[in-house]
């Protein structure tokens, strides 16, 4: 029998004979993934408390990750190993070749050589044990580390896959470490990567270091990261799988990796200078624990590693998005990316709402579901076989399901364990879904009499499992008997084995001849379930299929509806699986065509515009580095061309060094330059989130704006008829706008500007707060006229980055730095980690390269009614005199870099006819380039202060003048942030193409909130999907979609939905058959809000009575 399996982008891999899986008997253990760069301020203490938290999770090592020449390895790595030896833990390294580039073969060995004799290194079969992240063109170093170290050797190739990375360097890995530790797409994890690793480690007798990981969000555009992986039952999932394979070795990603929302360990604020660096649009960990995820490993390590483990104690493990995934904005989050060759989605259809729950039991117990005060039965997805182990569910909450969230585990009418946890809010923070989960857990109080699982994992067979595409029904049907193969299924379940049908006697062939059906039709067939579409009684010539049926779909087509520019761009990128949502349309869908390997030409978008910038980055890279780079859509990068840069063609600039943030671990920073330059200094980062308010009392920040309103004007035609049309009115107004708090972890610092240097001065840095948007509406009445109210006008107004006075800003708790003039070869420290130094000055913006003075205005001066505005008093060297109302920020608003900032609502009042007054009322953060109120994936770009060590750099003891007058790192409550707004929710009745859905409920006797007589609201959902899937390929009028049944306790139910046929509806023969699937997931989108809407959800029910319906107008 023959099996096919990937190996990693779409290889194809053709096994002959049956593929059993055989564990190998070496030490099992579990490691967990920590970043090294994320420790710049740890000391020893730090590291015994983190070690000391793995250590009661049962993890056996720490894999130090370390990107090469990054200035905290040697302190960081040196503390690390003291801790460790001092608790009887264990470390490794995992030399990262992707962050700093590769490391050189003597600092490896010199690594090694120095810590592979501490009792706190990792050794496996008395080798001291080494990984890597990436690096296989180095593979070849690892010939000479080797032989020099005598280490063990177990890489991440996981960009080749296993079959070439077990071949590199005459095979110098003696295992590897797989990285694809998450599904690619809607569907839940498999092990079909895990099985090709597996698969070929077995033929060389070398072991599996098998990921494990609980979560992917990452939101962080400076390092081109924005998008999540399906994660909600991940958790869950994997360890059944870890426990069904018995991989030699498990590494959890990740200990500390916050930027990406896979982090185990504590929070910790000393390690978000990333969120700073990525310019993430703000911090989606503060109060987002994960220490939960941590709480049950004890039970399931050593059931891994020993096959048993015990149940003394019992817990609850809790998680879940706290918001509604339709409630904010996405901020431009994709589900995959297509910087990983996959079929990108809106991020909300690959995120369930749902309270997710695991609970560690000796017993079948209860649970029940609280949220806003509502109590529902919950109800367990999974439950351990023979009553001992892990339970998995989740309950669904809706637009309407908000408040605290309280979860009980209850058993004799006594509640056992609670965990309450933060509340599910319609309130979007910054403005924006933060997709990064709560995780809360609960431990009883009491001990019970130690039980275990009846039988080991050894005694255990599969007992539930699926496949991919037309193998899950087989691998259903076969995995429930024992028999689940890892190149074709996945296990889902473990337990006693169960009784077989009584055998037929029937042959099963795969029905085409495809060798991957061998094993599962003949094993089925023989056991009474034979499916036609997939087995047949009669062999049928051999077929092998060009790519493996269990590989990840690819684009192979696409399009855009942008226009001419993007048209070839889209048809050429989408062909290799390179399709970004935000620019392309993906127009067919199969196996992925490998793109010819980039060259080192580097592709930027030729466009002075900002937006369409970000739109064409990642295609023209891609595209030119491929020898496609379409004229008038792209150029060759040129210098300087590694953000967004407006090009003012200033060749005398002088050179800019990123100055390292090492500086800070020394008591008198010092920094040196040879000729003139630009001193980019790092970030400081605060000892905890600190507050920083803006004294408004002193004015707050002012500005002159064009206030326009309509005036009637009456007309009497020579006919006598009178006529009334309208004419514009404007002023200008002197506006004070109040400016909220804002919260910061890292402080950025102006950069200085090093001219004709003295061989020493000191320069005393100054900090610099992120510019905000201000969203305003005018004054209905200007004029403070009787009786006069005139309509709402609103307008963003970009509030400067501080500081707006031409004094500078001196802060106390920033140190003074030691200038020294040098060679130029001498320049810095010059940055070796990007995630902890500052970001560069590109463009002019506000007022150009020096600091923005009051009225110098930052957009916003011109009313949105107003088509002929009045000139702008102050419109900074880059604006024109008379500014375009649709264009009033474009002139003077390049983007270097996207930036954070925060839209402010706030209403106006006239304080006389030429002055205003503002007052914030709430707000919610953009990002990107140029903010506006109607969209919150744009923002304005980040603007630059040049510094001159020449200035006045202020008195002793105080800051320079201005409007700061709080900066309190001690205590957070000193002032609170001002609360966002969500969203407002869309009204029941919602278009939706050519229709309209009403949505209504029947009223019955059935007890409200008896799941036996009700659907779930996820059950509503997935029906909702099917009745636009069937609709959209019938439009004929009375056609009624019936819902597949669903079977609550005791009853099934089904959905009825049927479409009447109205005016402008179409017919299938006019629907493009390439926006088919487009249609199919607006339908159910739009039909999703509308069953959020409905008034049984408004009620706060979660379960829908029978014999409600939808009905199409």
């Amino acid at each position: 029998m023959q099996y096919l399996i990937s190996g990693g982008m779409g290889r194809l891999v053709l096994l002959i004979g049956l593929f059993t899986f055989l564990p190998q008997a070496y030490a099992r253990a579990v490691f967990a993934h920590f970043m090294v760069g994320n420790t710049e301020r740890y000391e020893v203490s730090d590291w015994k408390h983190d070690i000391t938290l793995a250590q009661e999770a049962h993890i056996d090592a720490f894999a130090l990750n370390m990107a090469h020449n990054e200035a905290t390895n040697e302190r960081s790595v040196r503390n690390a190993f003291q801790a460790a030896e001092s608790l009887g833990f264990q470390l490794f390294f995992s030399f990262d070749y992707a962050g700093n580039g590769p490391w050189p073969q003597s600092e490896v060995i010199a690594m090694l050589q120095k810590y592979s004799s501490s009792s706190a290194h990792y050794r496996y079969q008395g080798k001291p044990f080494v990984s890597t992240f990436e690096g296989p063109g180095n593979a070849e170093d690892w010939i000479a580390i080797k032989a020099a170290t005598g280490c063990f050797f177990v890489p991440d190739w996981s960009s080749l896959g296993a079959k070439p990375a077990l071949q590199l360097a005459g095979g110098v890995a003696d295992g590897l470490f797989s990285w694809a530790a998450w599904p690619t797409g809607l569907g839940r994890m498999n092990t079909y990567v895990d099985a090709s690793y597996i698969q070929y480690l077995e033929e060389s007798g070398k072991p599996y270091m098998m990921p494990a990981s609980p979560w992917f969000y990452t939101n962080m555009p400076g390092y081109d990261k924005n998008w999540l992986w399906h994660s909600d039952s991940l958790w869950y999932d994997r360890w059944v799988e870890i426990a069904y394979l018995q991989p030699e070795w498990v590494e959890i990603i990740s200990w500390n990796d916050y930027g990406e929302s896979h982090y185990i360990g504590p929070l910790n604020d000393k390690a978000y200078v990333a969120f700073l660096t990525g310019r993430a649009p703000y911090n989606y960990v503060l109060d987002m624990p994960h220490d939960g995820w941590r709480t049950q490993l004890p039970y399931l390590i050593d059931l891994y590693k020993t096959g048993t483990s015990s149940v003394t104690k019992e817990n609850l493990v809790v998680w879940y998005r706290t918001n509604p995934r339709t409630t904010c904005s996405g901020g431009g989050t994709t589900g995959n990316t297509a910087s990983q060759l996959q079929i990108e989605y809106d991020a909300y259809t690959l995120v369930d709402d749902k309270v997710f729950f695991s609970a560690l039991l000796g017993s079948n117990a209860t649970i029940t579901v609280s949220i806003g005060g509502l109590e529902y039965d919950g109800r367990w997805e999974f439950e351990p076989d023979g009553g001992v182990g892990i339970y998995h569910g989740s309950f669904p909450f809706n637009l309407h399901l908000i408040g605290e969230v309280i979860v009980t585990i209850s058993r004799n009418s006594k509640d056992v364990l609670t965990v309450k946890g933060k509340a599910i809010s319609d309130t979007c923070v910054s403005g924006l879904a933060n997709f990064n989960p709560w995780v809360g857990s609960a431990t009883a109080g009491s001990t019970i009499k130690a039980v275990s699982p009846k039988l080991k994992l050894s005694e255990q067979t599969c007992i539930k499992g699926s496949g991919a595409g037309n193998f899950a029904g087989l691998c259903q049907f076969t995995c429930k008997y024992g028999y689940c193969p890892v190149g074709a299924c996945y296990c889902t379940a473990m337990g006693a084995e169960k009784k077989k049908p009584k055998a037929t006697g029937k042959k099963g062939y795969p029905k085409n001849g495809d060798a991957n059906y061998g094993g599962l039709c003949s094993f089925a067939c023989n056991l009474g379930y034979c499916p036609e579409s997939a087995c047949s009684d009669t062999p049928s010539p051999p077929y092998i299929p060009p790519s493996s049926p269990f590989a990840a779909r690819a684009c192979t087509g696409g399009e855009s509806e942008h226009g001419e520019k993007y048209a070839g761009l889209c048809s050429f990128a989408c062909a290799y699986g390179y399709c970004p949502i935000s620019t392309c349309w993906c127009a067919t869908v199969g196996d992925l065509n490998v793109p010819p390997p980039p060259s080192d030409v580097k592709g930027v978008p030729d466009t002075s515009d900002a937006d369409e910038y970000e739109l064409l980055k990642g295609l023209c890279n891609f595209a030119c580095s491929r020898d496609y780079c379409p004229p008038g859509a792209c150029r060759l990068a040129s210098e300087g061309d590694d953000e967004y840069d407006d090009d003012d063609g200033d060749d005398d600039r002088p050179t800019e060094i990123i100055v390292d943030g090492s500086i800070w671990q020394d008591a008198n920073p010092a920094v040196s330059c040879g000729s003139d330059c630009i001193l980019v200094l790092p970030p400081v980062t605060l000892p905890s989130p600190t507050v920083i308010t803006f004294d408004n009392d002193q004015g707050g920040y002012q500005t002159t704006l064009n206030v326009a309103w309509e005036v009637p004007v009456t007309t009497t035609l020579p006919d006598g008829q009178v006529v009334t049309t309208s004419s514009i009115s404007h002023i200008l107004q002197e506006t004070r706008i109040s400016v909220p708090p804002t919260t910061v972890s890292v402080l950025p610092l102006w950069p200085v500007t090093i001219t004709s240097p003295t061989p020493t001065t000191t320069i005393y840095p100054m900090y610099r707060i992120p510019p905000q948007t201000i969203v305003i509406t005018d004054d209905p009445n200007p004029l403070s006229e009787e009786g006069v109210s005139h309509p709402p006008v609103t307008r963003d107004i970009t509030i400067p980055p501080y500081p707006w006075v031409s004094e500078s800003a001196r802060d106390t708790k920033i140190p003074p730095v030691t200038f020294t003039s040098a060679s130029d070869s001498s320049n810095g420290p010059k940055c070796t980690n990007r995630a902890r130094c500052g970001s560069g000055c590109h463009s002019r913006s506000f007022c150009g390269d020096g600091p923005c003075l009051i009225g110098c205005g930052g957009g916003g001066f011109a009313a949105s009614n107003d088509p002929k505005p009045l000139p702008n008093p102050h419109p900074g060297p880059s604006h024109n005199k008379n500014d375009d109302p649709e264009d009033d920020d474009d002139d003077s608003q390049t983007c270097t870099t996207t930036a954070t900032v925060t839209d402010v609502w706030v209403s106006c009042s006239t304080i006389n006819p030429s002055s205003t007054s503002c007052t914030t009322t709430s707000s919610h953060v953009h990002t990107g380039c140029r903010a506006t109120a109607s969209a919150t994936t744009t923002g304005v770009s980040d603007t630059c202060l040049l510094n001159s060590r020449d200035e006045d750099q202020g008195s002793d003891g105080g800051a320079g003048s201005g409007l700061i007058t709080t900066i309190d790192d001690r205590k957070s409550t000193a002032t609170s942030a001002t609360k966002t707004t969500a969203t407002p929710k869309p009204i029941p009745t919602r278009s939706v193409q050519q229709g309209v859905l009403t949505c209504r409920s029947d009223i019955d006797n059935y007890p409200q909130g008896d799941s036996r007589y009700y659907a779930t609201l996820t059950d509503i959902s997935t029906a909702a999907q099917q009745m636009c899937e069937g609709l959209f390929t019938d439009f004929n009028d009375g056609v009624q979609f019936t819902s597949v049944k669903g079977i609550g306790e005791r009853n099934t139910w089904s959905l009825v939905m049927q479409y009447t046929k109205g005016s402008g509806c179409p017919a299938a023969p006019n629907f493009k058959a390439k926006k088919h699937q487009a249609a199919i997931d607006t339908c159910t989108e739009n039909l999703n809000v509308i069953i959020n809407n409905c008034d049984v959800a408004a009620n706060g029910h979660d379960y829908w009575k029978r014999g409600g319906k939808f009905v199409r107008d």
